[in-house]
């Protein structure tokens, strides 16, 4: 996998039990978790990630890999 193919993402916003709820459907998507609570997923989920999270009512911030 290259890193054009990437995207990560962190939790920004939303209680508690609404993000967990959020991670348990985002994590058949995730590639990778780190410790830090950044999670990767395959680049073309970028609007599927949007989706769940909107339904959780919670909110990501998608980071810059580029830097």
């Amino acid at each position: 996998m290259y890193l054009n193919e990437l995207s990560a993402f962190k939790i920004v916003e939303g209680d508690t039990l609404q993000r967990e709820m959020a991670l348990i459907q985002l994590g058949e998507h995730l590639v990778f978790t780190s410790t830090e609570g950044i999670y990767f997923t395959i680049s073309h989920y970028h609007d599927l990630i949007l989706g769940i999270v909107k339904a959780y009512n919670v909110k990501v911030e998608f980071l810059d890999l580029d830097k």
